[in-house]
């Protein structure tokens, strides 16, 4: 009967679950798998977990054949462990820091890089700028001779002043 006023208490306290010893449900006790949630046993729900879920040395007495799963590591102290003489003799020696590799360049926009590759490319560069310089040259000579024809064309001419022998009588 006390566990029957238990289950009546908490039912109406929002975020509050009960659940019996007998039907414990991982998924109860942490939900999504997230461990941390507060839980209250009672003390027969306490005492009874062992014939529930048996011990390391027995099985249990209500589920055939159910062990509790053993633990894995049964000293915590791993660091020491770690460095105890018997695991840091079959470990391996420690390797020296690798170089860091070179920063790969690119050749489209580094012309180091591109002459390592292709030794020509210095020489078609150099080609490149020079025509270009000379193309440079002749198109200011070109808008130079331009300038000169449009500024001839624009200068208002001066007619020449006719004489009277020009004007003829009719």
């Amino acid at each position: 009967m006390a566990n029957d006023s238990l289950v009546t208490a908490f039912r109406n306290i929002q975020g509050v679950d009960t659940c019996n010893v007998h039907r414990l449900n991982l998924l109860q006790l942490a939900p999504g798998g997230h461990v941390g949630r507060l839980i209250l046993w009672t003390e027969s729900a306490f005492k009874s977990l062992d014939s529930v879920f048996g011990t390391a040395k027995t099985a249990s007495s209500e589920k055939q054949g159910f062990h509790p799963p053993a633990a894995v590591c049964t000293n915590a102290d791993i660091g020491r462990i770690m460095r105890s003489e018997e695991v840091q003799s079959v470990l391996r020696a420690v390797q020296p820091a690798a170089r860091p590799l070179p920063r790969k360049r690119n050749p489209l926009k580094n012309m180091d890089a591109m002459v390592r590759l292709n030794p020509f490319a210095l020489t078609r560069q150099q080609r490149a700028s020079a025509a270009n310089t000379k193309s440079q040259a002749k198109r200011k000579d070109k808008v130079k001779k331009n300038r000169e024809f449009v500024k001839q064309l624009l200068t208002p001419s001066i007619a020449p002043v006719r004489g009277e022998e020009e004007y003829a009588p009719f």
